[in-house]
């Protein structure tokens, strides 16, 4: 799954429509403009970020036009409204080639003014275009690359679409229980898991508890709320889950989790959200 980041929110009102705007990068730097009548709940920043991810087929970060209708597909499904647009932000692509011209001749040790004067420009306007404030050809693009020992090439985006296990529905659902209720609440009774390969506990286990050196040990004070989510997960998709995959899919929850309390905000919200992503 293709993680974004959400950059921008704005409310607007186009043909007097009320629209939710919502600007996000992926992880290849491509940034993305998806319009939302407000009418319709959105969440909060994880969740878009959540859905969103989830709606992106897994073509290496990059969308090609026939990706476009699967995506707005996946959007109408994960939102339950049609979306009004979803476009490349064709501003960001100057940026992304300016950042890139840049990089590129950073890691050559050229100064700009030499750069400049190799490519035959105005170093000016160099600066502008790697500052990506400069829409230019690609007779000088050409002419940059040339001067930095490299090409232009265009790549086509992969075709590869990756299909789910047919739980996006369950899934969804569980995301807006984490994002409206009170889990806290909700996982008051939840014995803590261990099974699977896998402890969660609210502290360090110590080293008589049955081996447990030999399996993924979560430590999280949302100890209930994780074991409730894992219980949960594991009544939606329980009927895929055989002896062979049994450890590996439990497990892969576990390392997402430790990922989430290593580097995650600490937010309850957000260790669940991040584990069902």
């Amino acid at each position: 799954m293709i993680m974004v980041e959400i950059l921008k929110e704005i409310i607007k009102i186009k043909s007097n429509i009320t629209i939710h705007e919502v600007e996000f990068r992926t992880t290849q730097g491509e940034v993305y403009i998806l319009g939302l009548p407000t009418d319709k709940y959105l969440g909060e920043r994880t969740f878009l970020s959540h859905m969103i991810s989830n709606a992106l087929p897994n073509n290496n970060g990059y969308l090609g036009e026939d990706d476009i209708p699967i995506v707005l597909d996946r959007i109408a499904e994960y939102f339950m409204v049609k979306p009004l647009y979803f476009k490349r932000d064709k501003n960001h692509e100057r940026v992304r080639i300016g950042s890139s011209i840049r990089t590129i001749r950073e890691k050559k040790n050229i100064e700009a003014k030499e750069l400049a004067m190799k490519a035959d420009m105005d170093a000016a306007n160099l600066s502008r275009i790697e500052q990506g404030k400069f829409s230019t050809g690609i007779d000088t693009l050409g002419k940059i690359a040339s001067a930095l020992d490299s090409k232009i090439e265009i790549i086509p985006n992969s075709a590869t679409i990756v299909k789910g296990l047919g739980k996006k529905r369950e899934v969804h659902n569980l995301t807006l229980r984490i994002l409206s209720e009170d889990v806290s609440q909700i996982a008051h009774n939840t014995e803590l898991f261990c099974g699977a390969g896998i402890i969660i506990s609210d502290k360090e286990v110590p080293n008589s508890m049955g081996g447990w050196y030999e399996k993924i040990l979560v430590v999280t004070p949302y100890a209930k709320e994780l074991s409730w989510l894992i219980e949960s997960i594991r009544d939606i998709y329980g009927n895929l889950i055989n002896l062979d995959n049994k450890e590996p899919f439990y497990g892969s929850l576990a390392d997402a989790a430790n990922r989430y309390i290593k580097t995650g905000d600490g937010s309850m919200k957000g260790l669940l959200i991040y584990v069902i992503g």
